[in-house]
Parts: C-alpha cells; structure tokens; sequence
C-alpha cells in the first residue's frame, strides 16, 4: 500500500474530505487536531522528542558498543 498527500486548500473541503474517509473506514492520517482544522504541532509527535533522555548512561554505552560492533561487522573485508 502507498501514501499520498492532498494538500486541501478550502476549510469546507477538508471538513468534507475527513467526513468521507470516517465514512468510508479509510485509516488516514491528518495535520489537523481530531474535531478541529488547527494544525498538529509535529514536535510533540517526533519520537526523539518523545523520548529524549529517557535513557540510562548504562543502556547508552551497551547501545554505543553494540553500533560499533554492528558498523565493525559491515567493514569487514570479504
């Protein structure tokens, strides 16, 4: 399946639009706030903001050697 994106330049339009597709059962995903036309603030959303310093200093270096030995794998001659 593919993703394609309308940019709706009407209100009434788009109102329409996200009528339809809840209508329909189409999975869709909008810019908008859920019952109102106000954008999205997409830095709430982000996943490195989401959990950003949510790790130990213990995790971090187990994840740093494990990028390392993955990156030193994948240097390797063959």
């Amino acid at each position: 399946m593919g993703d394609i994106t309308i940019k709706i330049p009407q209100d009434q339009d788009l109102e329409l639009l996200l009528l339809l597709l809840k209508r329909l059962n189409i999975k869709y995903t909008a810019d908008v706030q859920e019952g109102t036309l106000e954008p999205l603030n997409r830095e709430d959303n982000a996943l490195s903001a989401k959990y950003a310093g949510k790790l130990s200093s213990a995790t971090s270096e187990a994840l740093l050697l494990q990028i390392e030995d993955s990156r030193s794998k994948w240097e390797r001659n063959i």
